[in-house]
């Protein structure tokens, strides 16, 4: 903001010096500040990234013109009016929303101020999306009666009130979901995975595409995995995707096999050993990438991993929700947003966040058709000590009452269930300890044959599995004696 003198003055020969005109006008310039903010100089709002914040952060292109930067806020699709949350000086480029609620969805806009002669100077505005996602963490322990770790038991959380969440939904004749193209969508190795429910059985009902690359898609009843424009074009030829059920599907290959799966089963493979091919095409979910097939129906927990997840990963993992910080994964999308036309991806490579987010094109729909809380949910497995941990639970709001429940087949648990609030001031329980009373106790002796020599310090096995109690493996003691339950 600079203000200018102007004087005009008549010159001739008579007149070396001129003759003024009389008062001198005086003029101010103002700064434009209208393309302060543009498509690579903008708001960025963090998407779920952090439990207790929205961070913000931006980048202009008249940093010595701006004094300050406005920052508003309402929730985002309401007709609500935008408020004042901070007013940040010009070299700050970064701002924490503490107050933003756990779980909603905020529409952030920010505007860069001046002030010139006494007149406030407003820039263009830049807006985004941010929210924050809260999580909890349980940690527990089971054994058998008399103390003895139980090995693979789950712990499933549930809603204490029942499962909420949402899908997306395709109507299977033009809409579908895009995702940029970025480096990390062109992997060497790579697996798909996603829940879906078909709801009409057709050729050509593909869920995931990025063209020449790969494609994972259901032909009527049955599942099909293509590389390399069809070079690999991997089907398992039994009718399996049943209309208007969940089923989960998951395609991987390594360099040199392709595999299928279904609800974490290995259904069929392929040897194949061609690279994958790399392109610039965006990745399409519900459509193929020249958009003539779409799919119908739902889908919900999609995934994209750099790496051939085995079969036991796969079985293991295909019905938990998980961090979005394992290693290998390149994009995960929840799609529990159930507002607004984006499908935000939840990925972090280290601490870097992937976002992968995708775009709603043609108004496919939010929808509160999900899988069961026993297909999909936060569960913690047990290990070779009895101990579990399930982290990455998120809430809502200020919280929320959650259900544990203990599986292992046909087992029977004390308590049968626990239910515990993870919110805010309450997101870490321990000891969440429960007891296994599905197993009778044995006692007996180990010595060596044909002898009265009693052995000490045998380790005791079950199905192959070393038995362990209160950390530590059990044993005979000096007399060749042992204790340990043993599962019905």
């Amino acid at each position: 903001c600079q203000m200018y003198s102007y004087e005009v003055k008549a010159k001739n020969s008579c007149s070396l010096d001129g003759v003024a005109s009389g008062t001198p006008a005086n003029a101010v310039v103002v700064p434009d500040l209208s393309q302060t903010f543009t498509n690579t100089k903008l708001l960025k709002a963090s998407k779920g990234y952090y439990n207790d914040q929205v961070k913000l952060e931006w980048s202009n292109n008249n940093g010595s013109r701006v004094e300050y930067f406005k920052i508003y806020r309402k929730v985002y699709e309401s007709a609500d009016d935008s408020v004042l949350i901070a007013s940040q000086n010009s070299s700050t480029a970064v701002f924490s929303d503490y107050s933003a609620e756990p779980g909603v969805y905020y529409m952030y806009y920010i505007q860069a101020e001046a002030t010139c002669n006494g007149d406030i100077i407003k820039s263009n505005i830049s807006s985004d999306i941010g929210f924050k996602s809260p999580t909890g963490i349980v940690n527990g322990h089971i054994d058998y009666t008399g103390g003895i770790a139980v090995k693979n038991a789950k712990v499933l959380v549930t809603k204490s009130s029942g499962s909420t969440g949402s899908s997306l939904q395709f109507d299977g004749t033009n809409d579908y979901t895009a995702v940029l193209n970025k480096p990390n969508l062109n992997p060497s190795a790579i697996s798909i995975e996603a829940w879906v429910r078909t709801s009409a059985t057709k050729s050509g009902n593909y869920l995931i595409s990025k063209g020449t690359a790969y494609e994972l898609l259901i032909d009527n009843k049955q599942p099909v995995f293509k590389l390399n424009n069809g070079a690999l074009n991997l089907k398992f030829n039994v009718d399996t995707i049943e209309q208007n059920n969940w089923v989960h599907v998951a395609a991987t290959y390594d360099g040199s096999i392709a595999k299928i799966y279904v609800d974490g089963k290995l259904k069929t493979s392929q040897a194949f050993t061609a690279a994958i091919a790399s392109n610039s095409d965006s990745l399409f979910i519900g459509a193929n990438s020249a958009k003539t097939n779409f799919f119908a129906g739902n889908i919900d927990e999609i995934r994209i991993w750099n790496t051939a997840r085995t079969e036991e990963e796969i079985s293991r993992d295909y019905g938990r929700i998980l961090n979005g910080d394992e290693t290998g994964l390149v994009a995960s999308w929840g799609a529990d947003e159930n507002v607004g036309r984006y499908l935000f991806d939840r990925s972090k490579t280290g601490n870097s966040f992937n976002e992968n987010h995708g775009f709603l094109r043609n108004s496919p729909s939010w929808s509160i058709t999900i899988p069961t809380s026993s297909q999909l949910g936060y569960i913690g497995i047990t290990d070779e000590n009895g101990d579990y941990t399930i982290n990455g639970i998120r809430y809502s709001l200020a919280g929320e009452n959650l259900k544990l429940t203990p599986l292992l087949g046909t087992h029977k648990f004390t308590p049968t269930n626990k239910v515990v609030f993870i919110g805010t001031g309450s997101n870490i329980h321990n000891n969440m300890d429960f007891e296994d009373v599905s197993s009778f106790t044995v006692t007996g002796t180990v010595r060596f044959a044909q002898t009265t020599c009693y052995e000490e310090e045998v380790i005791l096995n079950i199905d192959g599995e070393a038995v362990v109690k209160s950390g530590e493996l059990v044993k005979t003691d000096a007399n060749g004696a042992f204790t340990v339950s043993v599962p019905i």
